[in-house]
């Protein structure tokens, strides 16, 4: 259950940088390939890197129509093989998602933003660094009961480091 919520959560900070990157159209290419590549295997390991790439492509064109059919082949997926980081994934997506109305007498307008309020960098009484985020609170990790390991892979570890772990970069 807890890499479960670590591939989701990773899912959704990967996804939210190539969004914002010059090479997003490479890293959707180089995505698309990794799945199309585990597909092929069915061994467990393969499975879970397949979904983790599904669910980081549907973060990518998650304020795109190609959201709604990636989602759809990743719940698909993740049913047939009984894992859990869709769901989780679907519980970031819900509260990242901010809905604005804009409502007056001749328009009606809802725009939608997605929002990881980052708190920062807090000081424990340990001098340790403390991670405190939205998407990281609502699938009920604290960063301090997370290994130094865990905290790499989430926050530092690139998606080439990720693909060439799995030999597919």
């Amino acid at each position: 259950m807890y890499q479960q919520q670590l591939i989701a959560l990773k899912a959704f900070y990967l996804g939210r940088r190539i969004v914002n990157s010059i090479q997003k159209t490479q890293a959707i290419e180089k995505i698309n390939k990794a799945i199309a590549t585990l597909s092929s295997l069915n061994d467990t390991k393969s499975i879970k890197r397949q979904l983790f790439y599904m669910l980081l492509l549907s973060e990518v064109f998650r304020n795109e129509g190609e959201s709604i059919e990636l989602r759809k082949n990743a719940l698909e997926f993740s049913k047939k093989f009984s894992l859990d980081a869709y769901e989780y994934y679907m519980r970031l997506v819900a509260a990242t998602t901010t809905t604005q109305q804009i409502n007056d007498i001749a328009n009606f307008a809802k725009i939608s933003r997605i929002s990881n309020d980052r708190v920062g960098y807090d000081w424990d009484v340990y001098h340790e660094d403390v991670y405190h985020d939205d998407a990281m609170s609502i699938l009920g990790l604290d960063s301090k009961k997370l290994s130094g390991k865990n905290l790499k892979f989430l926050f530092n570890t690139s998606m080439k480091e990720i693909m060439t772990s799995h030999q597919l970069w």
